[in-house]
């Protein structure tokens, strides 16, 4: 078990910086929200796991080596509300609304990891910053920024990821400058 002290989220900053970095180009390519505004939400995006691992170390170690099968199509959250009795998501939202960030920011952080049973009415609910902050989460763990081991519970579906990228008419070229871009900021984010 994790101690007092340990970081047992050690890969999270640069997947937060990670997703940052996408979803500020995300926003300036599909002008679906305000690049710094999406810059800001994805920094901010998993601010719920980081408490939950420095408040309740104890428990959350017990989430971060639970078997991916136990999860099922809700992923992380369902591990987190099981063992801990909330979630990351829920946690964010409470701190965006506590640190007086606005309802826009609360709804962002809540709402980021979606279970594949809410995939449909998500889609049609979402707004365009939470669009671009789903997106740039999933594009970020794409490129190599997952945050700690967490890969095999994505909560977006590879196939939506791409669909996505599709309807924004991503050209391979623009797809690729992004990716570039992230190994220019590479270091900052390992």
């Amino acid at each position: 078990p994790p101690v007092a002290g340990e970081d047992v989220l050690p890969g999270l900053w640069g997947h937060s910086l990670a997703t940052a970095i996408c979803a500020e180009a995300l926003a300036r390519y599909a002008k679906w929200c305000d690049p710094g505004q999406a810059f800001a939400m994805g920094l901010l995006h998993d601010v719920g796991r980081r408490w939950l691992a420095e408040q309740m170390l104890r428990y959350y170690g017990h989430v971060l080596t639970t078997p991916v099968d136990v999860a099922g199509a809700e992923g992380l959250c369902a591990i987190e509300t099981a063992v801990v009795g909330v979630d990351h998501t829920w946690v964010g939202g409470k701190l965006m609304e506590g640190w007086g960030l606005g309802p826009v920011a609360a709804k962002v952080v809540s709402g980021h990891d979606i279970g594949q049973a809410n995939l449909d009415e998500w889609r049609s609910q979402a707004s365009g910053l939470l669009k671009t902050v789903v997106l740039a989460d999933a594009m970020a763990s794409g490129f190599g920024y997952e945050a700690d081991g967490m890969e095999e519970m994505a909560t977006v579906p590879r196939w939506w990821t791409a669909q996505i990228v599709g309807q924004l008419e991503f050209r391979e070229q623009t797809y690729a400058a992004l990716k570039d871009q992230m190994l220019m900021y590479g270091t900052v984010c390992d």
